[in-house]
């Protein structure tokens, strides 16, 4: 979701994987957001697979900016 965002802000943001040979993000700013964004759905999407301490530290970047998310069932 954050690099098809990204793509509606321009091409600025991206440029090439000499490896891979494709274009990828690699703008920082928007890097850090998908950090954020990836760390935060790890830790809220799939709670059982780190300790709940693991958990508050990865999506910590995520709810300090838009709060802790209300989760069906939790």
């Amino acid at each position: 979701m954050i690099t098809e965002v990204a793509r509606r802000v321009g091409p600025q943001l991206f440029g090439p994987d000499d490896e891979e040979e494709v274009e990828v993000l690699t703008d920082p700013a928007w890097l850090r957001a998908f950090g954020a964004a990836y760390a935060a759905a790890l830790a809220l999407g799939a709670p059982e697979l780190l300790t709940p301490q693991e958990n508050a530290v990865l999506a910590r970047r995520w709810t300090t900016v838009f709060g802790s998310p209300v989760l069906p069932g939790r």
